[in-house]
């Protein structure tokens, strides 16, 4: 959490609220996904 708020002040920043909605959603799928697929190995 604290790692993913510290990237995402700075690129808020430089990326035009559009890219960076569009970054917060791309990143939270990601985020799920790896998420996902590690439980799915963990059982």
């Amino acid at each position: 959490m604290i790692m993913k708020q510290e990237y995402t002040s700075p690129a808020s920043l430089r990326l035009s609220s559009v890219d960076n909605e569009y970054g917060a959603a791309i990143g939270a799928v990601v985020l799920w996904v790896i998420g996902a697929v590690f439980g799915w190995l963990a059982t």
